[in-house]
């Protein structure tokens, strides 16, 4: 068996790998997502091509990138679209039940939106209310989530009514920031 010398390691290997793992943050991380991904098949390439280190790290870059292109991309799909909380996150087909689990993807969905504002605003909500673009509000959202700002505007409290549509029992969704 012939065993390998390396000359160096790939430094689009590094790249792809710190890019993947920056690709994370939120809306921004497509760029760093898209670089990430080049970078991992440009550092693949010059590996086979130059006998070079950093195969692994390439690889890594490569999934870390395209699994948070597509997790920035649906991210900036739901932000970029505009329509009511009601519309967006809790629309279900008549008749049909929202689990706990629903209720808590629809407020993983929701912070983004709460965190959307608050960058183009400079601070967090007052009411759910201020997430609505339309002229004329939504009030039916108010069967489902709850919104609450900490008096410090510093962070807020968002909760999800469960099956048994009363509120502060177990199976409702909660999350807070």
């Amino acid at each position: 068996m012939q065993e390998n010398t390396y000359t160096s390691r790939s430094g689009y290997s590094v790249a792809s790998f710190c890019l993947g793992i920056i690709a994370i943050i939120p809306i921004v991380g497509i760029l760093f997502a898209v670089l990430s991904i080049i970078f991992g098949t440009l550092a693949l390439k010059e590996i086979k091509r130059e006998n070079k280190k950093g195969k692994g790290l390439a690889v890594t870059g490569l999934i870390l990138g395209t699994i948070f292109l597509l997790i920035n991309a649906m991210g900036v799909y739901l932000v970029s679209k505009g329509e009511t909380l009601h519309e967006e996150f809790l629309k279900t087909p008549k008749g049909q039940e929202v689990s706990k689990e629903a209720g808590e993807a629809a407020l993983s969905g929701m912070i983004g939106v709460i965190e959307k504002y608050k960058i183009d605003n400079g601070k967090y909500p007052d009411t759910i209310y201020d997430l609505q673009e339309k002229e004329e509000k939504d009030t039916e959202v108010d069967n489902y989530v709850r919104y609450k700002k900490n008096a410090d505007g510093t962070g807020y409290e968002v909760e999800f009514v469960g099956l048994d549509k009363v509120w502060g029992t177990a199976d409702d969704a909660r999350l807070s920031k």
